[in-house]
């Protein structure tokens, strides 16, 4: 979600940057066909708790880190770290999808350098989606870099490990 953030302030206030790094932007949330018919079936009763039980937390977040990190000892702290949200509340997700559809829409009034890395085995956030919001950037400074191999969470990917040359020659740079 933190990119979705990023990506609306700079949007709203890009006097306040002088630039913006992204690692696997959620600008659009890749969900499996079961997934999907698990939304369809889910809707109502989303609705439902969104009016009644807004800030209940009752969706199960945790137990995924297999997908999105792909270092051992990543995975295992995330698992045990007590401190890692289990469960989100309604309101959180509906917040979490109205940024995340706002950050689409807003890519063509970015215009500071900007850039972006994202890896192709990212099973939460698609890489192709993330090409296209790139291509929308209104930036003449943009960067995007697909890592072969790379998950959601990429600071520790070992297949990004060879890549932090890129960042801190971008950051000495701007």
């Amino acid at each position: 979600m933190g990119g979705a953030v990023n990506i609306n302030y700079v949007a709203e206030y890009p006097e306040n940057l002088t630039g913006m790094i992204l690692f696997s932007p959620a600008v659009k949330i890749k969900f499996s066909l079961k997934k999907r018919i698990m939304l369809i079936f889910l809707a109502i009763p989303l609705l439902i708790l969104r009016i009644f039980a807004p800030s209940s937390r009752i969706i199960g977040i945790k137990g995924r880190e297999d997908e999105g990190i792909n270092n051992l000892i990543h995975r295992q702290y995330d698992k045990t770290d007590p401190y890692h949200l289990e469960k989100i509340s309604i309101r959180y997700l509906f917040q979490l999808f109205k940024y995340i559809k706002k950050s689409t829409s807003k890519a063509s009034k970015i215009n500071i350098p900007i850039v972006i890395f994202q890896g192709t085995l990212d099973m939460g956030v698609s890489p192709e989606v993330v090409s296209e919001f790139y291509e929308k950037l209104n930036s003449d400074m943009k960067e995007l870099y697909l890592i072969e191999g790379g998950c959601h969470c990429l600071f520790t990917d070992p297949n990004f490990q060879d890549k932090w040359h890129i960042l801190i020659e971008w950051l000495k740079k701007h």
